[in-house]
């Protein structure tokens, strides 16, 4: 099953978001949406793992998340991967003002390592996919998107999710939390 670790971000800043894309310009290229239910912060994607390493990957998480202190987030500005000349995936970012971030990426990402889970080495900068497809850049599109800020939310949990390629309308993705693990440190 393929399977990643996530953060979904509040409902209030799923709703901010949408409005706020609803109320935004078409953007020049084709882009596919990617609806705001599958939105989610992509710590690691672990890919496809099978039934024994999602159990170990399971207590691996819940390790973590009793090591963790709530995380406080929001969605700010805007990004393209992998490049703006180059767009095929556009982002919010993530702004993270106690840089917790990274740390937890790198203990996810360590805890698969050892337990020989062979992840996909993806991005590390923190983000919300909103929409991938070959898309045209966009300036000033993108000049409006950067200049987003919604509401600050506390992410709380960890969640081990899985994902159905192309099982969603429009080819999307289906998400589902298997587990998630609360952050209970401090």
């Amino acid at each position: 099953m393929r399977m990643f670790v996530a953060l979904p971000p509040s409902l209030p800043a799923v709703e901010h978001l949408a409005d706020f894309l609803e109320i935004m310009p078409p953007h020049a290229g084709h882009p596919r949406w990617v609806p705001a239910a599958g939105w989610h912060v992509t710590c690691a994607f672990l890919g496809e793992i099978t039934p024994s390493q999602s159990d170990d990957m399971a207590d691996a998480l819940a390790d973590i998340a009793a090591a963790t202190q709530p995380i406080v987030l929001r969605l700010a500005g805007a990004g393209t991967f992998p490049s703006p000349l180059r767009p095929r995936v556009l982002y919010m970012a993530v702004e993270d003002p106690a840089e917790a971030l990274p740390g937890l990426f790198r203990a996810i990402r360590k805890a698969a390592r050892l337990l020989g889970v062979q992840f996909e080495n993806r991005s590390q900068i923190p983000h919300l996919t909103i929409a991938r497809g070959r898309l045209e850049p966009d300036s000033k599109w993108w000049a409006r998107a950067d200049l987003y800020e919604g509401p600050w939310w506390t992410a709380s949990a960890l969640h081990l999710m899985s994902s159905r390629p192309g099982a969603a309308a429009g080819g999307h993705p289906v998400y589902r939390s298997e587990q998630a693990f609360g952050f209970t440190a401090g």
